[in-house]
């Protein structure tokens, strides 16, 4: 074997042999949808402790569920209640795979803007809520915004403002609802 097949294989992957397919090997992808359910099950497994915890607020508020995309989304009147009045009043909040919303427009507003916060909490598991108060607290201290300038946050609204987004789906361009 010589150095370009090596590394070919390196970069499309190795494949399987099959006596049932056409070419002596399977594509790659078999390998790769496989490697992506691994990890996706890892990262539920991962952010499990806040999804347990969020489903169980949820209940315990009564709260109306419905899966979108594989993340619970919650709303109700007691949620949105609790939402109006934290530290910073919030139009919705990630737990982990639970995403709260005041109400159904405003977790439509917000869903691109949550499921980044959905995949933070894959990525660090029960130490992205300590990681995330941590970074307010510094900026906080050295006076600056401990929200808008929190790099989770800054990651959550390089994808989606929610704030330019009306809650009926319409966009905000110069200032102007369309």
């Amino acid at each position: 074997m010589n150095v370009s097949t090596i590394m070919h294989r390196a970069v499309v992957g190795f494949g399987v042999r099959s006596e049932h397919s056409c070419s002596p090997l399977v594509p790659a992808t078999v390998a790769i949808t496989l490697k992506r359910k691994i990890l996706r099950l890892a990262g539920y497994m991962w952010a499990s402790p806040y999804t347990i915890s969020g489903i169980a607020i949820g209940l315990l508020l009564a709260g109306r569920f419905r899966r979108v995309d594989g993340v619970i989304e919650i709303h109700g009147p007691a949620i949105s209640y609790f939402l109006k009045r934290l530290l910073l009043p919030a139009a919705a909040m990630t737990w982990g795979h639970v995403v709260f919303g005041q109400d159904e427009m405003m977790l439509n507003a917000t869903r691109r803007h949550e499921r980044v916060h959905v995949r933070q909490y894959e990525r660090w598991g029960p130490l992205f809520v300590p990681a995330y108060l941590l970074c307010s607290l510094w900026l906080y201290v050295r006076r600056r915004d401990g929200y808008r300038e929190n790099p989770f946050e800054v990651e959550a609204y390089a994808i989606d403002d929610p704030s330019s987004h009306h809650p009926n789906g319409s966009e905000r361009i110069d200032g102007k609802w369309l």
